[in-house]
């Protein structure tokens, strides 16, 4: 029985230091990868080093996600000043202050 690993890596203007991290990624020794990288509307190029090592990931069998706050949002209830990162960190506050 495989398991999936999930790996994610938050980003904010990292365009000089994400490959690094995504080669330690491409490095790995499992054979199931999930990997996330969200980002927190970064300003560089970013997301396109990200995607960038789509075919990588792809052809070594690691399923890759880009979420970007820069990128179109899905439709829904969004709060003037929340981005996804900040969603993330109080959804998360909220689940560890739970008895």
């Amino acid at each position: 029985m495989h398991k999936t690993v999930s790996i994610v890596t938050v980003t904010y203007n990292s365009e000089e230091t994400l490959g690094a991290t995504m080669e330690s990624v491409l490095g790995q020794t499992c054979t199931e990868i999930e990997y996330l990288i969200v980002d927190g509307a970064s300003t560089d190029g970013t997301v396109a080093v990200a995607e960038s090592y789509r075919e990588r990931m792809e052809r070594k069998g690691i399923r890759l996600r880009v979420l970007s706050e820069r990128l179109p949002r899905a439709t829904g209830r969004h709060l003037p000043g929340e981005g996804l990162l900040t969603g993330l960190c109080r959804r998360r506050t909220r689940a560890s202050m739970r008895p």
